[in-house]
């Protein structure tokens, strides 16, 4: 059990995880909006949209936003 203050293990993990999943967000954002990679950290059946660099819905991408 953790006190005031303190962090235990499994919130060390999920701070890591955090960390990593920023990285690679940031990663496909970097490479020109990748949807496909920005996608792939969401759910199945999400949905992105960015704006004028496409979006994706249900894991099939839509070149317009509007299509969402």
């Amino acid at each position: 059990m953790s006190t005031k203050g303190s962090v235990n293990s499994m919130q060390l993990e999920d701070i890591e995880a955090i960390k990593i999943l920023n990285a690679r967000y940031g990663y496909y954002c970097d490479d020109s909006y990748n949807p496909d990679g920005i996608s792939s950290l969401f759910i199945e059946h999400g949905v992105w949209d960015g704006g004028q660099f496409g979006a994706m819905k249900d894991g099939k991408r839509s070149t317009t936003s509007s299509a969402i």
